[in-house]
């Protein structure tokens, strides 16, 4: 049995005949020649890897699920750190499942990422409620490496005088998971920091301390009171970390309440699954203060050119990218998939969801712990929140757990420990409590109510949390739906088109190899379950430690690191602790070129290094000859190189051995930085070359999703020599038998992700990877041999050739065009690209990579619009304004937003040129404008947002110069708000858009219409006048309907209302055949002086069922027809004395559909329709009689064809057994007649029968131009 290969859908290129277009394009004959010149010789592998062939889809579906049936999840109360929750199926199929979400990458380009940035945001504002602190970050990695991080900031800010007193020891509470304190200990080691570990209530601070951390609720589930700590801690200039369970801060004090400086911990438990350690969004919340020194990135709201509000990350100038060895953290790739997770979970719940979970486990340890105590048992604390704490016999206990399919966790033999969480019923309360009544031979006692909280009152929540209006606006499943669809649509991902940044692999993350992540078996694993129930689990990580071993060409291989930049730093670690062992501990300086990423020098920096930079050549490579003076000059205390391969700059280095080969003879280690892995898999290895160690980012080559910003996960591969110091962790057995402490709080990291590069790995197999890797450099290379013409590649190899990424070279553009780089990138966002890595690592260029997983017809595209925007400078050299600084920033998706609005008026300055548009129920608040006389071409970012977004426009009212826009009645925004529309002082067209002072909103659509040139709307209260432009006027609106409010009032059909100016009366439509009128031909009542204070005569007509109208003018006469809700159209009588007021007389009412007068794209050119040459396809209503005219040029109507079509098919009528068959599709008319030279034409259908409605499919032209037809 045969199967496609999967490297055939991975791989965009596979049709051979475009394959050799491309190698012609690149001037080689072969594959095999390309790579000759591409990779030198001396590192060519000899041999294939060592790997199985690939399965296909299909036999992986069925391996993988096999696997993941053999881990055994039983029902978990470990806690620790890991619960289980409720992950609500709308977010996981959404979000965690979607392409669009999964597979964007960070949000550095603003304008094409609104969407994961408002749901990050979503998040920070989550944490910021829950903590009571002042500012957030948008994730960090988990809560181990997020207290690691907190330990570093409190150490960066140290007083001046707390460094010159050398302040070096960190107070560490004993009651906190195992995990982080393993994680403190491997982070501070480097800095000199002294961790002193004891209890918080008998500790005395010296005065040599910089800071302290504490857990809460703390790890053996006690609730305390840490405020006359945190007093005494300050009083000695030192800060306080809080390590918090978010979901246990909807019912706790607040940590920044009682005086914390910094809060951090795991989002875990609100809404993302265990997945046997990760991957999950850590979190840090501190003070505005400090904001510069917090790690990671921030989301900050703010405007855009046009005013309106617009997210961004804000305070990038922190980041590791930009300090390099000065940074104080090495924080890169986060968390942010399931940072917006955790966000959509807290909009889905809200604050009394969140509450609701938290009292679930609350109450369900209450009532444990009151049945325990019953049974005897003592509990180690009094005041707790979902944890508790026992005192017993820890085999019996696990035993009888087992039995029942139940984990606890098992500090030591003499005591459980056991976490409830927001998933805990009654039942499995009962359970648990029958466990240990047996464990002691008694029967349960059975609760009659549930025991009262242990929460000390000190502690208990009294702020509220939440109260932003996103989380109390989407609580169906369609409103959260639906908001997620809407920030998507505002984003950029691999679902819409190539994402070409350089050194960043945005390759394909198939739906193969997605799947497996949502299998219960791989997600409701906890990472502290015995080894024993996760056996697929197991099988599957050494597996994959072999398989990337093998593919690295080093010896063994550790999963832990959860980021790239994680990985990079544990390399070092190992490789110090290598240096360490040998008695060396005094070599640590560390080499590393000048083009090196950010996170190298920062890593390097958090292990204790000292940097040394390696000068580049002008070609862009290492310079060995600055390399080796500086080997020698520090073989002393030479810990090692960091050195990328291929470079940073895009070339494979063909002096590499000799430069691995300098370091080693100096004494010192190699790392490789594997983020430019991809360009080796299967034709070299980080082992051949000669590197020590190699760290892996498994969301480049190997395939996982980079999630709009992580997870990532950054393995590293290391020698036999390094195989003993591989990372351990304190609560699961991994690592080496010497190795360093824990670098991230799982065992095996984001042990969830896993199957996707085992997967990748199994579905290629050897050759298949290989492949891959191949097609990667084919497609940089041919890239940068079509665009030479139009941009110098900077830096290429011996050969002229790049590796699998090129620079392209845009230093000439400022000062040719006026234009930099950053606007070739923007202006790529209207061609819908994602655009390429700018100005690193040389200033002024595009870095590019296309991976092996594109298609030549995108790769084509993306060239086209770099070559037409080329162009576009060159016309507008010298121009000031013009579309690539004014650029619109358009995002791939506008188009469908502008279709689905359902609001159209039309305005302009001084005219009606432009239309409007609005009411798309994604985006209720905007509204777009079209250009001048061209309603066909509305920019994408020619939008405005108006007032707030959850409140929709409703409608338009012109008045004057001015249009007013009217929106749902509302408590939240102003209802009516004022467009005004000048020139600015170039004569360009200026709109903008005020909230009035004053107004009452609309409650339909359909309310609008005029009455004696009176804009008039409906709201809950009347129907309404606009009468006032001023933006501060006190009366915008005034009511003209006196006579009828009481009645509207309790009216129930006004959301669906319609309304219509006929014969001087505006008439009002509600259903059940009322329909309101306000009669303007009759004397106006005044209330009050003003004369514009004044009501309409109003009654109401009984028996009309109108649900909308339509006025058709016949020279003076005015006819009044409606349509109504069983499809008839009813023309009113204009006969005053028939009370009837309208009729069905049986006429059949005239349909016309007409095309516009197309000119076919020149209006010059003559052409000839031929005869049957033409059709007009059309679906049938249950039956339609259609006649089909044309119009050419200016001559009257002309008849071309007629047919009947009807849905019912009565040849094939049964009569016997009174069966029939029917066909609703759309059908054919042919056009039978030559229309002979014309240069413009419209084509006409008409329908003059009763009950024969039809719709319009196509039109169908072919003519002849010429000697070209066209079709």
């Amino acid at each position: 049995m045969s199967f496609d290969t999967f490297a055939d859908r991975h791989i965009g290129v596979s049709n051979p005949d475009e394959l050799k277009a491309m190698l012609d394009t690149i001037g080689v004959g072969s594959v095999d020649e390309l790579i000759a010149q591409v990779i030198p010789q001396s590192i060519r592998l000899k041999k294939p890897l060592d790997l199985p062939a690939g399965m296909s889809e299909y036999e992986f579906a069925a391996h993988i699920r096999a696997l993941a049936d053999r881990n055994h999840p039983l029902r978990s109360f470990i806690g620790m750190g890991y619960y289980p929750c409720a992950v609500p199926a709308a977010v996981a199929r959404n979000v965690f499942e979607n392409p669009a979400w999964y597979t964007s990458y960070t949000p550095y380009q603003a304008e094409i990422s609104q969407g994961r940035l408002e749901a990050l945001l979503n998040f920070q504002t989550a944490v910021l409620s829950l903590t009571g602190m002042e500012i957030a970050n948008c994730s960090l990695l988990d809560e181990g490496t997020a207290t690691a991080e907190a330990m570093l900031m409190m150490f960066a800010l140290r007083s001046r005088d707390a460094v010159k007193e050398g302040r070096t020891q960190l107070f560490v509470d004993r009651n906190l998971f195992p995990q982080t304190l393993d994680l403190l200990l491997t982070r501070s080691e480097p800095f000199g920091i002294e961790l002193i570990v004891d209890d918080y209530d008998c500790y005395e601070f010296s005065g040599k301390e910089f800071g302290a951390v504490v857990q809460y609720p703390a790890a053996d589930g006690a609730v305390r009171d840490y405020a006359a700590f945190v007093e005494a801690a300050h009083a000695h200039d030192a800060k306080v970390t809080a390590v918090a369970d978010l979901l246990s801060l909807a019912l706790l004090k607040a940590p920044g309440e009682w005086g914390a400086d910094i809060c951090v911990g795991s989002a875990q438990r609100l809404g993302t699954p265990m997945g046997f350690g990760g991957p999950h969004a850590g979190y840090m919340a501190t003070r505005e203060a400090y904001k510069r020194q917090m790690p990671g990135r921030i989301i900050g709201v703010s405007v855009d050119r046009l005013g309106n509000r617009a997210l961004r990350m804000a305070l990038q100038m922190r980041e590791q990218h930009i300090k390099r060895e000065r940074a104080t953290s090495n924080i890169c790739t986060a968390s942010a998939l399931m940072a917006s997770m955790v966000g959509f979970y807290c909009v889905y719940n809200g604050a009394e969801g969140l509450r609701r979970a938290a009292e679930t486990a609350h109450t369900a340890a209450c009532d444990t712990a009151r049945a325990l105590a019953a049974l005897g048992y003592k509990l180690t604390n009094q005041h707790f929140f979902d944890t508790l704490d026992i005192e017993a016999e820890a085999a019996v206990i696990q035993s009888l757990a087992l039995e029942r399919g139940i984990n606890f966790f098992y500090p030591s033999e003499e005591r459980v420990r056991l976490s409830f969480d927001e998933v805990t019923t009654p039942d499995e309360v009962a359970e648990v409590v029958a466990l240990f009544a047996e464990a002691r031979g008694r029967k349960p006692k059975v609760a009659r109510s549930h025991a009262p909280s242990t929460l000390p009152e000190a502690l208990r929540r009294t702020s509220p949390i939440l109260t932003e209006e996103v989380f109390r606006s989407h609580r169906s499943e369609s409103a959260l739906m639906r908001y997620i669809k809407r920030l998507e649509h505002r984003d950029i991902s691999l679902a819409d088109s190539m994402i070409s940044l350089g050194s960043c692999t945005m390759k394909l993350n198939a739906a193969a190899l997605m799947q497996p992540l949502s299998l219960a078996g791989f997600q409701n694993m906890h990472p502290f379950a015995p080894v024993e129930q996760a056996e697929g689990y197991m099988e599957l990580i050494a597996a994959l430690e072999r398989d990337l071993a093998t593919i690295t060409g080093l010896a063994a291989c550790s999963l832990q690191p959860n980021s790239g930049a994680a990985g990079e730093y544990a390399g070092l670690m190992v490789i110090r602790a290598y240096h360490q062992s040998k008695g060396q501990g005094y070599r640590n300086v560390i080499l590393i070129p000048a083009s090196a990423h950010g996170t190298n020098p920062a890593s390097a920096a958090m292990a204790g290094m000292k940097i040394v930079t390696v000068a580049c050549d002008a070609k862009g490579n290492i310079d060995v000859n600055d390399l080796k003076t500086k080997a020698e000059e520090h073989a002393s205390e030479l810990c090692g190189l960091m050195v990328t391969y291929p470079s940073t700059h895009g070339v494979f280095e063909s002096r590499i051995r000799e430069i691995v080969d300098a370091v080693h003879d100096a004494g010192g280690q190699v790392y490789m930085d594997g983020a430019n892995m991809n360009a080796q898999v299967g034709l070299t290895n980080p082992g051949y070359i000669g590197a020590d160690v190699c760290h892996l980012n498994l969301h480049k080559t190997f395939a996982m999703p980079h999630g709009g910003g992580g997870p990532g996960v950054g393995p590293i591969c290391v020698a036999a020599h390094l195989r003993p110091f591989l990372p351990s962790h304190p609560i699961a057995a991994t690592g080496g038998d010497e190795g360093i402490t824990a670098v991230a709080s799982a065992p095996w990291g984001s042990a969830l992700l896993l199957p996707i590069t085992y997967g990748y790995i199994k579905m290629l197999g050897g050759d298949g990877l290989r492949r891959a890797t191949e097609m990667a450099i084919v497609n940089a290379n041919y890239m940068s041999s079509a665009l030479a013409a139009e941009y110098r590649t900077y830096y290429s190899g011996e050969t002229g050739r790049v590796g699998h990424e090129m620079i392209l070279d845009l230093t000439n553009f400022k000062h040719d065009y006026g234009i930099d780089c950053g606007d070739i990138a923007h202006r790529l966002m209207d061609y819908g690209f994602h655009a390429p890595t700018l100005s690193f690592p040389v200033h002024e260029t595009l870095m590019v990579e296309p991976t092996e997983s594109e298609p030549k017809a995108e790769m084509d595209r993306f060239m086209e619009a770099l070559v037409h925007i080329k162009r576009e400078c060159e016309a507008a050299a010298g121009q000031e304004d013009n579309v690539r600084i004014q650029y619109p920033h358009t995002v791939s998706g506008y188009a469908d937003r502008i279709k689905k609005c359902t609001i159209i008026t039309a305005y302009g300055i001084n005219a009606t040129n432009r239309i409007v548009l609005s009411g798309n129920p994604e985006h209720p608040n905007l509204d777009w404008t079209s250009a001048v006389n061209d309603p066909t071409y509305i920019p994408d970012l020619s939008y405005s947002a108006v007032g707030l977004e959850g409140v929709a426009i409703m409608g338009y009212c012109r008045i004057g110069e001015y249009l007013g826009i009217v929106k749902e009645e509302n408590a939240q925004d102003s209802s009516v708000w004022i467009r005004k529309g000048t020139l600015d002082g170039d004569g360009k067209a200026v709109f903008t858009v005020q909230a009035a002072l004053a107004g009452v909103g609309a409650v339909s659509t359909g309310c609008f219409a005029n009455l004696l040139d009176e804009p008039m709307f409906v709201s809950g209260t009347g129907i309404y006048a606009l009468v006032s432009s001023s933006y501060t006027s006190g009366r915008v609106t005034q009511n003209r309907s006196w006579y009828l409010n009481a009645m509207l009032t309790e009216e129930r059909g006004l959301a669906d209302c319609a309304a219509v100016q006929w014969s001087g009366m505006y008439l009002l439509a509600v259903g059940g055949g009322v329909v309101y009128v306000l009669d303007g031909r009759q004397e106006r009542s005044y209330r009050r002086a003003s004369n514009s204070d004044y009501i309409y005569e109003g009654y109401y007509w009984d028996g009309i069922p109108a649900v909308c109208w339509m006025v058709r003018k016949d020279g003076a006469d005015e006819h009044l027809y409606f349509g109504t809700d069983d499809g008839r159209i009813c023309r009113f009588s204009s006969d005053w004395d028939d009370m009837r007021r309208f009729s069905d007389d049986g006429k059949a009412i005239e349909a016309i559909w007409a095309t516009r007068v197309d000119d076919d794209g020149d209006a010059t050119v003559l052409k000839t329709m031929i005869k049957r040459g033409a059709s007009v396809t059309i679906k049938p209503h249950q039956k339609t009689s259609a006649t089909v005219y044309v119009v050419k040029d200016e001559d009257a109507e002309k008849l071309v064809a007629s047919g009947y079509r009807s849905i019912f098919n009565w040849d094939d009528i049964d009569f016997t057994d009174f069966t029939f068959e029917t066909y609703d599709g759309p059908t054919d008319i042919m056009l039978n007649t030559k229309v002979k030279k014309y240069k413009r034409l419209q084509i006409i259908v008409v329908n003059h029968e009763n009950e024969q409605g039809f719709g319009v499919f196509a039109i169908t032209k072919h003519y002849v131009a010429g000697n070209f037809a066209k079709r």
